[in-house]
């Protein structure tokens, strides 16, 4: 039973409440602390909802890691993961948790109550630093407490959505050998899977020592043209001539191609008698087939193939996980302890090729006059025209890359766990963690080589680099040493060494360091006229620094793709904390029980001061089986280190902007950065509140209902702010923002840039709903479990900070916009077990929505297509279990073959959203355990 507390919780069988593992520890079995509260009492409820994961459940569903399980929970966003990772070359295997919406940075990640080193690409930007679930060995998995709402009070920062608790077993007799594998229906996409767990106990059951080891492995899958829905190649095209065309500005259509070729496509000037002509490789020059509408790269219909041609739609991902754990008993109230882990993963992804959009072609170019010379007579003595190139000959693959991540993540910690007398138990801990990120994309292309190598001319006889030649209008001798002249006319021209020349290998390292100390106390010193009042306390320790190296090209964004900016930071926080557990009533008349949970904690921060949060709960419960609750709580989520330190990222734009000195506003190209770190950052802060009711009637057994109201309001959130809202606000008379673009002696601008601020909000609003009843059928044998469990987000309200009102993302089900989220997801399962055979069958629901909330709201924002119909697949999971020594188990994901519907992102030149719908089809796992 999962969910019962009222989280909306997976929907499959078997799965653990809250209260059962409260009853549990009534009974004696073991001492057991939920996360919901660390001051633990014996049969209490907490007032914050919670759900229990157990490692039954994993196997039952077949996970190789616990993000397969946790990501079917509707409270969570799927936002980081493989299947959503898009064209995201920095963490493209993660699988980050991401509680409501807000993102995987406001969710804190815990393993038996310990800090997750976080996973820390090198370049930070559009990238949550924020633990990977990858790192955490499933076959260790006990149990995983999911804590939605506020409890940075009793956890730390970060907390903003929830808590994820990972316990992992402290014992385990004998061996379990796993393995797996699987594919899709199409053939590709082969995974594997090979695990095993080992416990053994010594010296009169007083030494206990646990190990593991897991490994994963999954081929990458190709990209859209391998899938017959990505072959209707959908794409947003925006309209610049709806004025005059009559359509709308936004067109959300299939059959949408890159205007650009694979030779060098002509663009312009309008005038030029060849625009829209191609090079081919033979010497000739053709009419380019164009759509009928083109808009900037995109064009609808028209010859060539669409820009996510070559992009991967699942990377491909190798991981490795062992796990040591030693325990010694000293005494029955003294255990110390020890365990170690090495998580390795390596992802590999091919991202987009090299582009060429906008570049330049002069009348002297060499290669154009020797082998073009036609289109040379056509242009004016010192003319040019513009040209678009997606280069896929400038790589033996014909795409980017392929991008390569590795991520190595050490971790040791020591421990001790004892009790004083009957009232007190306590624990303490010191841990490091290490994560050690490296991202290495090859064939990537160096934007200021490319320009000086597509500009050739001739020289003395020789056709050279134009930088290279004394008295020319570019001549540097210095920036363009070694410059190899290019043909870039017709598919295939570029020479081997003008390939190596312009294209190279980005490289960057980020090391993440994490230390951590900690001691709690907990225990019932004295009662109250209604029961024992238990109370938690605890002080706490970290200490974390992050340093990120790339190479000399990177460094400056000298890269298509995939750059890093160097930098270094740290910090450290001392907490202390204080909770408890106070009953107020018992069997009281109305009242079977009124119970308050409160908690405050107190955090000095090295980079932002002293900081307090507190959480406030009642559960109240006036006959059995009937149970009401609610919490109010003050969280935070201190900035990282990135948005600390990090120099930012450099790109040109243009801006129109009022200079203040003078009072003209100038339009120019200036290189802008609106990325770097700010070191006056403030936390962002959080209210939150929850109201729920718990049914489960004495007279229906096996039966349980919970319904939770949640109301999330994120302020002073840090965001970074575009250049056009950065000039606005300096023409509006903003004198912050004037400050932060530099204006040349005559007047216009030269520069922006602008740190990262505490400027955004965004309020989230919804309810959980969970059902689950497991009973024996009335004439047949077995038992039947069935469930269902969802989120409806009645409000997700962002605002940007910019004085624009707040927009509501509720209800969108795509990409395009950060906090997105589906108006409802619903999980439904129904399973039976007979004997040592067991099946379920789970239906996962995705409500119909929009694409952007903000589409046909104005004349700017109209749109021919802003529906998504609701999606559901069926997943079948089927086991059986000869005397438990061995099990036989298979299961078919998306069994009805569902093709995800155009939900399609400019941004991530994809045409589906892979957060929510699954891109790859039907898919097959067979596997077997066994265990001696």
């Amino acid at each position: 039973m999962l969910g019962v507390s009222g989280l909306a919780a997976a929907a499959f069988s078997g799965a653990t409440s809250a209260q059962q593992v409260d009853a549990a520890a009534d009974d004696g079995v073991t001492e057991v602390i939920v996360t919901a509260t660390r001051a633990n009492v014996a049969g209490f409820s907490a007032p914050t909802p919670t759900t229990v994961v157990n490692a039954e459940d994993l196997e039952r569903t077949q996970a190789t890691n616990i993000a397969d399980v946790l990501m079917t929970i509707p409270a969570f966003k799927p936002s980081a993961s493989p299947a959503a990772n898009g064209v995201k070359t920095q963490l493209p295997g993660a699988n980050q948790a991401d509680l409501r919406s807000l993102g995987p940075n406001r969710t804190l990640v815990l393993v038996d109550g310990m800090r997750v080193v976080p996973q820390a690409p090198a370049s930070n930007t559009g990238t949550p630093v924020a633990p990977d679930l990858n790192q955490i060995p499933s076959l260790m998995v006990e149990r995983v407490d999911v804590v939605t709402g506020g409890a940075s009070a009793q956890w730390g920062s970060d907390a903003v959505g929830g808590v994820v608790n990972v316990l992992l077993r402290k014992r385990f007799d004998g061996v379990q050998v796993t393995a797996q594998g699987g594919m899709t229906e199409r053939g590709d996409g082969d995974n594997y899977r090979v695990g095993a767990i080992a416990g053994q106990s010594f010296f009169d059951d007083r030494l206990h020592v646990v190990a593991a080891f897991d490994h994963t492995r999954s081929d990458p899958v190709g990209d859209i043209y391998s899938r017959d829905w990505g072959r209707k190649e959908y794409q947003i095209v925006t309209n610049s001539a709806s004025a005059s065309n009559g359509l709308p500005v936004n067109l959300i259509v299939p059959d949408v191609h890159i205007y650009s070729s694979p030779g060098a496509l002509i663009t312009g000037p309008a005038s030029f008698p060849f625009r829209n002509y191609e090079f081919q490789s033979n010497g000739t020059v053709t009419p380019f087939q164009t759509g009928s509408i083109v808009s900037g790269t995109s064009m609808i219909g028209g010859q060539g193939a669409s820009q996510a041609k070559g992009l991967s739609l699942s990377p491909g991902i190798e991981r490795f996980d062992p796990y040591i754990r030693v325990q010694y008993d000293v005494s029955d109230t003294l255990n110390i302890y020890a365990v170690g882990s090495y998580s390795m993963l390596r992802t590999e992804l091919n991202p987009l090729p090299a582009r060429i959009t906008g570049g330049t072609i002069r009348a002297d170019n060499a290669f154009l006059n020797q082998l073009y010379p036609q289109i040379a007579a056509a242009m004016a003595p010192n003319g040019s025209f513009t040209f678009n190139r997606i280069s896929y000959d400038l790589n033996t693959n014909g795409v980017n890359g392929p991008a390569i991540v590795h991520n190595d993540t050490p971790h040791f910690a020591l421990g001790a766990e004892g009790s004083f007398g009957s009232i007190w138990s306590w624990d303490g801990h010191v841990g490091w963690g290490s994560n050690r990120y490296t991202n290495e994309t090859s064939g990537n292309a160096i934007r200021q080589r490319l320009d000086y190598a597509t500009d050739a001319v001739l020289n003395n006889g020789q056709i050279v680099c134009r930088a290279l030649v004394p008295g020319s209008t570019t001549y540097n001798p210095t920036a363009a040493a070694g410059c190899m002249p290019i043909n870039l006319f017709g598919e295939g021209s570029p020479s081997a060494e003008a390939k190596a020349y312009v294209m190279g290998t980005a490289r960057s390292e980020a090391r993440y360091d994490q230390t951590t100390a900690a001691f709690n106390l907990h225990g019932q010193p004295f009662s109250s006229w209604a029961g024992p009042i238990a109370v938690a306390a605890g002080l706490e320790y970290r200490h974390e620094k992050e340093r990120v190296t790339a190479d000399a090209i990177s460094a400056v964004g000298g890269f298509l793709i995939a750059n890093a900016a160097p930098f270094e930071g740290s910090f450290d926080v001392k907490e202390v904390y204080l909770e408890t557990v106070t009953p107020l009533l018992d069997d009281a008349p109305f009242a079977k029980s009124l119970d308050l949970n409160a908690a405050v904690r107190v955090a000095d921060y090295s980079t932002v001061d002293t900081q307090t949060t507190w959480k406030a709960g009642l559960t109240y419960q006036p006959i059995s089986g009937l149970r009401f609750r609610g919490t109010r709580s003050r969280d935070i989520r201190a900035p990282a280190l990135f948005e600390l330190n990090s120099p930012g990222s450099i790109t040109n734009n243009s801006v129109s902007v009022r200079n203040p000195g003078t009072g003209t506003t100038y339009t120019s190209n200036i290189p802008v950065n609106i990325t770097a770190g700010n070191e006056n950052l403030d936390p962002e802060r959080s209210d939150t509140s929850t109201l729920g009711v718990v049914f489960e009637p004495v007279s229906l057994p096996g039966f349980s209902a919970s319904i939770d109201y949640y109301d999330i309001d994120v302020q002073d959130a840090i965001t970074s702010l575009s250049s056009t809202a950065a000039a606005s606000l300096c023409n509006a008379g903003d004198t912050l923002y004037c400050s932060a673009f530099t204006f040349s002696p005559a007047g216009p601008p030269t520069a922006l840039n602008l740190g990262v601020q505490n400027l955004a909000s965004v309020r989230v609003k919804g309810v959980d709903v969970a059902l689950s009843y497991r009973f024996p059928l009335p004439f047949l044998p077995g038992n039947v479990q069935t469930s269902l469990t969802g989120t409806y987000t009645t409000d997700v309200l962002v605002d940007t900070g910019t004085g624009a009102a707040a927009i509501d993302r509720s209800g969108e089900n795509s990409a395009i916009n950060t906090y997105a989220t589906p108006r409802a997801r619903i999980n439904a399962s129904l399973g039976y077990a007979l004997g040592g055979f067991s099946t379920t069958a789970q239906l996962a629901y995705v409500s119909s929505g929009r694409i952007d909330n903000t589409f046909n709201t104005s004349p700017t924002t109209t749109s021919n297509l802003n529906h998504v119909p609701a999606v559901t697949y069926l997943n079948l999971f089927t086991d059986y279990d000869f005397n438990g020594s061995v099990q036989l188990f298979a299961s078919v994901r998306n069994a009805f073959d569902k093709d995800p519907p155009p939900v399609p992102s400019v941004s991530l030149n994809v045409a589906t959203n892979g957060q929510y719908y699954d891109t790859l089809g039907r898919s097959y796992q067979l596997g077997m355990r066994v265990k001696f």
